[in-house]
Parts: C-alpha cells; sequence; structure tokens
C-alpha cells in the first residue's frame, strides 16, 4: 500500500510541474516541495489544491503560511545545460503519457 502511495504522490507532483512547465514558468521539486520564481507562491499553492482534488476527490488544506521561504542564487551558478543533458537518463514521461 506505501508504494501505491508514493506512486500516485509522485503523479500528483508530475501533474503539478506539467501544470507550470506548458506555461513556460520553472519549477523544481525538493522532496516534498517546490522551487518556483518568486511572485508564484500562491500559484503553486492553488495548483496543487486543483492537482490535488481532481486525482483524488476530496478538498485538502495546505496551510500557505507555512509552506513557502523565500531563497535566492545567481543563475550563472547553475548549469542548465548539465540538467538538461542529464534528464533523458531519469525520465519515463513519453512513455507514461
Amino acid at each position: 500500500m506505501g508504494n501505491g502511495l508514493q506512486f500516485q504522490d509522485s503523479q500528483l507532483a508530475e501533474q503539478i510541474m506539467l501544470h507550470f512547465s506548458k506555461r513556460d514558468i520553472p519549477i523544481l521539486p525538493v522532496h516534498d516541495s517546490f522551487i518556483i520564481t518568486p511572485g508564484l507562491h500562491s500559484v503553486l499553492v492553488n495548483v496543487m489544491h486543483d492537482e490535488f482534488e481532481k486525482m483524488i476527490g476530496v478538498l485538502i488544506n495546505i496551510d500557505d503560511n507555512a509552506k513557502a521561504m523565500p531563497i535566492s542564487f545567481t543563475p550563472e551558478a547553475v548549469d542548465v545545460e548539465w540538467i538538461i543533458s542529464e534528464t533523458d537518463k531519469y525520465s519515463n514521461w513519453e512513455e507514461r503519457n
């Protein structure tokens, strides 16, 4: 049962990431959280609510105040080309969709 719930959780996270990806908004999953562009926290929370309700069929309570943690980094420190080159090794999204 635990594996099934973990799989559902991963499908939920995937739908949230695809929502933003389709809009060319970068989003990264980190364990059970997401990193998203500053200023889009409330949009992310709304998408999380919507996708959970679509998948599970019930509303979920997400504490908006406890979830936001601003971070900053210099874009030059991120090796985007390496990230893109490694993606295909770990993704079978095309097989599932």
